[in-house]
């Protein structure tokens, strides 16, 4: 437990012009408050980096699904955004191609990733809870 200067938390304002008194007229000396509750609306660190993770998990998805889309319109892939995003997904997706057998000109690999993505996202979502 650790004192605290209540002066902003609501219910603690001083009464009459006393200060030092909140308005139960408790000395604010005796008025003790636990520093994890005034700081219980901050998000904490695990949160916020779980959250990170979680941003990054959704970039991933859409640059896999604009790979998908982009090798329709640009399969040598010439653009500059054929590029980057090749470059991006390439190291998520090269493993599952190494695992899944191609079905001829169909390449399961970006759906197996996106469905490994959307399993951890659920995953890092529950244990935030």
């Amino acid at each position: 437990m650790i004192d605290r200067d209540l002066s902003g938390v609501p219910g603690t304002a001083p009464v009459l012009g006393r200060p030092g008194y909140t308005w139960r007229g408790a000395p604010m000396s005796r008025r003790v408050v636990n520093a994890s509750l005034l700081e219980e609306n901050r998000p904490s660190m695990a949160n916020q980096f779980a959250e990170l993770i979680l941003l990054l998990l959704n970039v991933l998805t859409f640059a896999i699904i604009g790979r998908a889309l982009i090798s329709w319109i640009d399969p040598t892939g010439r653009w500059p955004i054929s590029r980057v995003l090749h470059d991006v997904t390439e190291p998520i997706i090269a493993p599952i191609r190494q695992i899944v057998p191609s079905l001829g000109m169909f390449d399961l690999s970006p759906i197996i990733a996106l469905v490994l993505l959307r399993l951890l996202q659920n995953f890092l979502s529950q244990a935030m809870l």
